[in-house]
């Protein structure tokens, strides 16, 4: 039988550079998936390619989702990461709203 495989998509709003909260979730999520038998590949961050705007699966020339999406559909679970701020208030609180 083939291992479960993971795909962790990071949708942080950091491009590249530094750890995110996001990332650090997500390394957490990594470690109990693994302890369980689950293979997590990389995480993704969406932030760091070039995703065209758009309603198909390719939006032609530069559109990097075309790769993201394969290791989405070859993956038998995704995780998704959405931006948090670990100990810190978000922006929404900081603006009041």
């Amino acid at each position: 039988m083939a291992p479960i495989t993971a795909t962790a998509i990071n949708c942080s709003l950091s491009a590249r550079g530094r750890t995110s909260s996001t990332d650090a979730m997500l390394a957490v999520l990594t470690e109990h998936f693994e302890a369980e038998g689950v293979r997590v590949g990389k995480p993704i961050r969406i932030a760091a390619h070039s995703i065209k705007w758009g309603v198909t699966s390719n939006e032609g020339a530069g559109d990097e989702w075309p790769k993201i999406r394969e290791a989405i559909l070859g993956s038998d679970i995704l995780i998704f990461g959405t931006p948090i701020w670990m100990g810190q208030a978000c922006g929404r609180l900081l603006l009041g709203r």
